[in-house]
């Protein structure tokens, strides 16, 4: 199904200038939900989606307000379109909610000119990367530009009035679990102060995929089997997808801390974080696999 209007979840609203990807992931999940790799601008414009936000009932405006995530169903940023992308986050920026922002792209020294004229309060803006690997992202993100590019694009954004965070995501067992030293080299030479490491969400057709290219390995072939959990990715209303949160997971995270990254437990918790508010997705709440960082900000 395609989604042009924002869709709700827990206090998130999740919205898209830019409808499918070029980028060609082969973990992601939008392609098997309607979206094509041919990207568009979404028919829903900027000031449209700004109304649509301000009718919600469910929509609570300002610093402590609802969180706005932008780009669930297609990177934000391609070079064909992103002024559409911030002409939405102008309008965003009104209402005074944190604002979150992924991607893949390595954005052009005009995009993060422009992107830092947009009147926004300090940290409002979240922007993060997201790396899966520095050695077989090729293979598994083959359009992407290198996660070397991406980290000294968002790397000029230190110290800004923008927030910078890496998602390490998804964490597949057997390519990112491999690669600790070059995580915690480039989070150094890159100023990479937070992270968000981001669990891997498959079904049988992204797995296929990625063995086919010969990409799920006989360690990761035993947690497809015997470890993975069904959980729902926030963006996708009734989707069903498996994951994994066991001890490779947990042991990542702990080795990714000895660089000296503050790691979260989500996004949302970088937002609350930055803007010293108390969590507007009160995730600390359910908290089963205990994946809170106990970063402090919400108790």
């Amino acid at each position: 199904m395609i989604y042009t209007e924002p869709q709700y979840k827990e206090n998130r609203f999740f919205l898209s200038p830019i409808l499918g990807c070029s980028l060609g992931c082969i973990y992601c999940y939008i392609y098997e939900n309607g979206f094509s790799s041919k990207y568009y601008k979404n028919p829903m414009n900027s000031i449209e989606t700004y109304n649509w936000l301000k009718k919600h009932k469910q929509f609570i405006p300002g610093k402590k307000g609802s969180i706005i995530s932008i780009g669930s169903w297609g990177d934000p940023f391609p070079e064909s379109a992103y002024l559409y992308t911030l002409d939405y986050i102008k309008e965003m920026v009104k209402f005074g909610n944190p604002i979150q922002i992924s991607t893949k792209y390595a954005m052009s020294d005009t995009l993060l000119t422009e992107l830092l004229k947009i009147p926004s309060q300090k940290n409002q803006i979240v922007l993060s990367t997201s790396i899966t690997t520095f050695k077989l992202w090729k293979q598994i993100e083959p359009c992407a530009d290198s996660p070397i590019a991406r980290l000294q694009s968002l790397s000029k954004l230190y110290g800004s009035k923008i927030r910078t965070n890496l998602f390490i995501k998804p964490f597949i067992f057997g390519i990112t679990s491999e690669e600790v030293k070059e995580f915690n080299l480039n989070l150094r030479i890159y100023n990479i102060d937070t992270c968000v490491v981001g669990v891997f969400y498959w079904n049988k057709h992204i797995i296929n995929k990625m063995r086919k290219i010969g990409l799920i390995f006989p360690e990761f072939e035993d947690i497809i089997k015997n470890q993975s959990v069904t959980n729902q990715l926030v963006c996708l209303p009734n989707s069903s997808y498996q994951t994994y949160y066991g001890t490779a997971l947990k042991s990542f995270v702990e080795q990714i801390k000895s660089a000296g990254p503050k790691i979260f437990k989500n996004i949302t918790c970088v937002s609350s974080n930055s803007l010293h508010v108390k969590h507007a997705c009160r995730l600390w709440e359910d908290d089963p696999l205990k994946l809170c960082v106990k970063c402090g900000n919400c108790f």
